[in-house]
């Protein structure tokens, strides 16, 4: 175990949510550094552990063989002291619909500084309404993450929509290769841009109606509409806009829900689509957030991005706290704003 002294991180600061623990876990494995989160998701109406905060410090735990105390549920403490970190065959598995992608990121970095690959395989949630969803992950942040020399394959065996979870997927983390640092202020061209409908055990209409939506609004035919019936415990529905651009590509969910008709469900995502083109950013607000974090331990660089969500704030003021002064976000006016991450580099071994 690191002899290093314990940093304090409070869980209370910004929007006092999980992604505080989350942030705090991967780096202090990273990192080799031992933290004690006090205040654990202070800032939501039932603070402490959840089901889904304790399975990430599980993941966190496994990976880096970590000697932990504090996690139990509705825990607002615990202290995490990690250990070397350690390539493996690992599975994570809730029994909830507890998001996996939120899991998956939580080790990704880690497992990509390891000596050996490492092969994960997650079940529970794949598609819930907040956390990414499988798409995003894989067609969006993964494809920048490349970038940065973090090369992972991945399969779905089957979808985890919620509340039911039970989804199921692999992934396949090689060791971290020079990467580059990211340059993220132009989108470039537009290469393609498609609409996917996933279903599981409703009306097929429903997918029907909800690509018809789109059609009429945005006036994609064609090739650029699809619909795609899914393996799944439960039912389902999501609607996935994938724009593909030169430099990047950025992905726009909505999930069904009942009481909410197809159309309102494909407005919702339009409306995510429509206000990301007439921004002018290049990159989309749950990305930024979401790359501050692998750009700090890694390459750094640059992104033009919209107005910041109090999460992204609050993630990028957690990350300067492990490593002072990495990232600076400077105000471009028209709602948009400059993040400069100054990278470690960090390499396997």
């Amino acid at each position: 175990m690191t002899s290093r002294p314990i940093l304090n991180i409070n869980g209370a600061l910004g929007e006092g949510g999980g992604q505080i623990l989350r942030t705090s876990l991967t780096l202090a494995a990273c990192l080799q550094q031992p933290i004690s989160i006090n205040n654990i998701r202070a800032g939501r109406k039932k603070p402490g552990l959840r089901l889904q905060h304790r399975a990430c410090i599980d993941a966190a735990q496994q990976v880096c063989n970590a000697k932990v105390s504090g996690n139990e549920i509705n825990s607002t403490q615990i202290e995490f002291i990690p250990g070397p970190i350690e390539s493996g065959q690992y599975q994570f598995y809730t029994d909830t619909a507890a998001s996996t992608t939120l899991i998956f990121q939580t080790v990704m970095p880690v497992l990509s500084l390891a000596n050996r690959l490492s092969r994960i395989e997650l079940g529970g949630g794949t598609h819930n309404p907040l956390a990414p969803s499988y798409e995003f992950l894989t067609k969006s942040f993964l494809q920048v993450i490349r970038k940065m020399g973090i090369c992972i394959d991945h399969q779905i065996s089957a979808f985890g929509f919620f509340p039911a979870g039970k989804g199921v997927w692999q992934a396949t983390i090689s060791p971290r290769t020079t990467g580059i640092a990211l340059n993220l202020n132009q989108q470039g061209k537009i290469i393609s841009q498609k609409a996917t409908v996933y279903h599981s055990l409703i009306p097929t209409h429903v997918a029907a109606r909800e690509l018809a939506q789109i059609k009429k609004r945005l006036g994609w035919t064609g090739a650029q509409l699809a619909h795609h019936p899914a393996r799944s415990v439960g039912s389902g529905n999501l609607i996935s806009l994938a724009i593909n651009f030169e430099n990047l590509s950025v992905v726009f969910d909505a999930i069904g829900q009942k009481g909410i008709s197809a159309e309102k469900v494909a407005d919702n995502v339009i409306k995510q689509y429509l206000n990301y083109v007439k921004s002018t950013a290049v990159v989309d607000e749950y990305l930024a957030d979401q790359l501050m974090l692998p750009m700090a331990l890694f390459n750094g660089g640059r992104f033009i991005t919209a107005s910041l969500s109090q999460h992204a704030i609050t993630n990028a003021c957690i990350i300067n706290q492990f490593i002072p002064e990495t990232i600076t976000i400077t105000p471009l006016g028209m709602g948009l704003h400059q993040i400069i991450v100054n990278g470690l580099n960090l390499q396997p071994g």
